[in-house]
C-alpha cells in the first residue's frame, strides 16, 4: 500500500548564461556567466561557465549543455 508515499521532486530545467556588456555600453560591467532555472532560482555570478555550471547541476540534473548568450 503506497499511502504515505512521497512525491518525486519537481525537476527543473537550468540554462547558464553568459552576459556581457553590449559594445556601446556607456557603464560597462565584467562579463559573468549565471545559471537561471525556470523555478525562478538564479544562482550566484561566476567569472568562468564552469563553476556557473556545476552549480546549476547542483540545483537540478536537468541542464542545458550549452552556454546561452541572452544579449548581444
Amino acid at each position: 500500500m503506497w499511502l504515505f508515499r512521497r512525491p518525486r521532486p519537481e525537476e527543473h530545467r537550468v540554462e547558464v548564461h553568459d552576459v556581457r556588456p553590449l559594445p556601446d555600453e556607456q557603464d560597462p560591467y565584467e562579463p559573468y556567466c549565471i545559471a537561471i532555472c525556470e523555478c525562478g532560482w538564479v544562482g550566484e555570478a561566476f567569472a568562468s561557465s564552469g563553476e556557473a555550471f556545476e552549480e546549476a547541476r547542483k540545483h537540478s540534473p536537468l541542464v542545458a549543455d550549452q552556454l546561452r548568450r541572452p544579449v548581444g
